[in-house]
């Protein structure tokens, strides 16, 4: 059928074909939601009846509206109730800031909006990093590495998809897997691991938007902007510095010839060393001490061992 639509007014003028008493009838509609957010307003029913000269008219009356949620926006089933798509949270962060190191990604993410199979969550801003093209993802919270997949292969609902994302030049895609849905207000948390580069940077401002049945606007992601591994800004997303010594220094006890001789290193660094570094001190010839993979050390607090 066909009716008589004045969008100024938003009213719709439906014809009778003949309808019977106490019998409900469905009619559907399709419209264009606004282009911004909206509150569901107040609709309104009313008629006449067809009755020749003079028509009996049908007093206004209030329709009554679901009052549900719907796709994840709260009274999103009532009529023009719209929401305009958006990230409520989206941070990003590393556990290790140092060159040619492997790196642990961190992300957390929520929508406002519910986003269902097949849609694209794109992060880009990984300058640098090193990855195979799948990355593994870790689920942090709410299960967040099974509602992704890579959407690499040509089923991207394969099982072997699920649970990584594809990865390629310092961009993340992840394609949320096939029966899944991302909940609105939820927040999902997940991480992968990327090498390092080899060359100290700064580091760019991470972006993330999504795709497909709805669609958000590229947006900034919070950086943490905390030390890791003791390295000031260190946990923000491939800020990259390489590890020195700031302090390397060695003294010796006695200078007299067969006599014991205590060496006194002084070490600092520029990040933190955790357990089970390294540190070699090379070119400490013409010693008379044997070989021991056990010499018994000093240091303070037990640093080194």
């Amino acid at each position: 059928g066909r009716g008589g639509w004045t969008g100024s007014t938003g009213e719709l003028v439906l014809t009778s074909e003949g309808t019977s008493a106490g019998t409900a009838y469905e009619v559907i509609v399709s419209v264009i939601n606004p282009a911004g957010e909206q509150t569901s307003p107040e609709v309104n029913a009313s008629g006449r009846v067809e009755s020749g000269t003079h028509d009996s008219v049908i007093e206004g009356r209030r329709m009554s509206v679901p009052g549900t949620a719907l796709a994840g926006v709260r009274n999103g089933s009532n009529p023009l109730e719209t929401a305009s798509a958006r990230f409520e949270t989206s941070a990003i962060g590393q556990s290790n800031p140092l060159t040619d190191a492997s790196n642990v990604i961190t992300v957390t993410i929520a929508t406002n909006i519910d986003l269902v199979e097949g849609d694209v969550v794109t992060i880009s801003g990984l300058d640098n990093a090193i990855a195979d093209s799948s990355v593994l993802l870790r689920g942090l919270q709410n299960d967040a590495d099974q509602v992704f997949a890579d959407g690499a292969s040509a089923d991207i609902c394969s099982i072997a998809a699920q649970g990584t994302a594809l990865y390629g030049s310092g961009v993340v895609r992840l394609t949320v897997h096939t029966g899944q849905t991302v909940a609105a207000l939820t927040a999902y948390v997940f991480s992968f691991e990327v090498r390092n580069p080899s060359s100290a940077q700064a580091g760019g401002g991470v972006e993330i938007n999504a795709t497909g049945s709805v669609s958000v606007a590229t947006a900034a992601m919070a950086a943490p902007y905390s030390a890791a591994l003791g390295v000031g800004n260190g946990s923000n997303v491939m800020y990259v510095v390489e590890p020195v010594f700031e302090v390397a220094s060695i003294g010796q006890s006695t200078p007299v010839a067969g006599a014991t001789n205590n060496l006194t290193v002084t070490l600092q660094t520029n990040c933190e060393l955790p357990s089970g570094s390294t540190v070699t001190i090379s070119g400490l010839t013409g010693t008379q001490t044997p070989d021991n993979g056990n010499l018994t050390v000093w240091s303070s607090g037990g640093a080194f061992g």
